[in-house]
């Protein structure tokens, strides 16, 4: 999706539209789950996309936020902490 970003001018619709999907996933996935980890999974990609494209170190933080929280076994507890660490949000 990075190099689709850079070179497509509907990127972020499509942007906003998958991320509407994921999270809408991740609601409605139960806590701990494989559902809930696998959405986990999708955000960190798209948080990932966020932050390389934009430099979006806020809107990719509340990305990986929302799946630390429902799916704290997918492990993205680090790169919550790191995004928070550069915004001085670290708590």
């Amino acid at each position: 999706l990075t190099p689709y970003w850079k070179t497509s001018s509907d990127a972020k619709d499509t942007f906003k539209n998958l991320r509407a999907k994921v999270l809408k996933f991740l609601k409605g996935a139960k806590e701990n789950s494989d559902e809930a980890i696998l959405a986990a999974a999708l955000l960190k990609r798209l948080a990932d996309v966020l932050f390389t494209v934009r430099g979006d170190a806020k809107r990719a933080s509340d990305l990986l936020a929302a799946a630390q929280k429902k799916a704290p076994e997918a492990g993205l507890g680090a790169a919550l902490a790191r995004l928070l660490g550069q915004q001085y949000r670290w708590k």
